[in-house]
């Protein structure tokens, strides 16, 4: 007995102090997911289908695949194929499931890279955004969704004002973020308040920048309070019609010393032991930022919601109409049944999920 213990101590040091192993690509289900409401879970991540508009299109379908996963950098893709129907038939997505659930005045930085490309078949009504929800309370419903498109495929943004040619007017023309040139529009989803950021021009296809400062530009100028809460961060393409492939890499948000992907302010003074240790969210010069890119919930299941006469502009051909129906996220009937006013998408899930369990 006593030898056995003395080889076991022998051994720890050298497993204390032995050298990192490089970072291996995590077993993952590479599989290819069609079904409406299918996920796949691979921490710190979810893939989302969320056919949520399935009812409106008179035929199509959506399937999702996840690539590789590297520590907290994921690649995936999603092909998309949806005919007739107003309005967004899917938001195929990844939702970071950390750190998430945190005050937006207790956040330091969000740093995110996004690099994907999209192959089309003629003429398509889709954006590539990124969807964040904010609520009043930790995990409470959703009280305002922010959208940063990084392309507009023929789609449009909600908006409170329209002009004669149904183009949505912006609140804030030319704004500064992240390295870019932003127009901001506001509007209502019936649920939500709603502001979606939108390049000034072109189609971002490698985005690299803090997604939290768009946050505090909302804090700062347009009424969100540093109170609400982060409450959902995902990353994906909400498409309407037409056919597409949309591959993307989302490089896991900054790592930190905690389990977070989000880097938070620090509610006490730092130690100098840990004051004298680099900063976890600078990384070397030449490497690729280790950050990352997420989800979409919330909209409304008002009934008003589900008219398409909310225009979103038209498409360059003048038979592809588009109409940036309110989103109504609506998981399934028996989800619906008995609701009294209109719940976030994010609600709606959790009920679905709730229905799933107990069947």
């Amino acid at each position: 007995m006593f030898s056995k213990l003395a080889a076991l101590l022998v051994l720890v040091p050298f497993i204390v102090f032995a050298a990192p192993v490089e970072e291996r690509a995590a077993a993952i289900d590479t599989g290819t997911h069609c079904g409406q409401w299918d996920t796949i879970t691979v921490t710190p991540y979810t893939l989302y289908l969320d056919q949520w508009g399935l009812s409106n299109a008179s035929s199509g379908s959506d399937c999702a695949t996840l690539v590789s996963l590297s520590g907290t950098t994921l690649s995936w893709k999603t092909t998309w194929n949806w005919v007739g129907g107003n309005g967004v038939k899917s938001y195929t997505n990844i939702n970071l499931n950390n750190g998430i659930n945190k005050k937006l005045s207790a956040i330091s930085s969000i740093p995110s890279t996004w690099n994907w490309s999209q192959s089309s078949s003629g003429s398509i009504v889709a954006n590539v955004a990124y969807d964040l929800f904010t609520s009043n309370t930790s995990g409470g419903s959703a009280v305002n969704e922010i959208m940063i498109w990084l392309a507009n495929f023929n789609a449009g943004p909600i908006s409170a004002t329209y002009n004669s040619a149904g183009q949505p007017v912006p609140v804030v023309s030319n704004l500064s973020l992240a390295g870019r040139t932003w127009n901001l529009y506001q509007g209502s989803n019936g649920a939500n308040n709603v502001f979606s950021f939108l390049p000034t021009s072109g189609t971002v296809t490698s985005f690299n920048g803090d997604i939290n400062v768009f946050l505090k530009y909302l804090t700062a100028n347009r009424g969100v309070s540093t109170s609400q809460f982060l409450t959902t961060l995902q990353a994906g393409t909400e498409a309407t019609s037409g056919s597409a492939t949309l591959t993307t890499h989302v490089h896991s948000f900054t790592r930190t010393t905690s389990a977070s992907l989000i880097i938070f302010k620090s509610k006490k003074r730092m130690s100098k032991e840990s004051e004298a240790k680099p900063a976890a969210s600078a990384p070397a010069t030449g490497e690729e930022p280790t950050f990352s890119i997420q989800p979409h919930p919330a909209k409304t299941n008002d009934p008003a919601d589900l008219a398409p006469e909310q225009t979103g502009g038209l498409a360059s051909n003048p038979n592809d109409a588009v109409f940036h129906a309110r989103d109504p996220h609506v998981p399934s009937a028996q989800v619906m049944a008995g609701l009294e006013q209109p719940l976030s998408r994010e609600e709606l899930h959790k009920r679905q999920e709730e229905l799933n369990k107990s069947s």
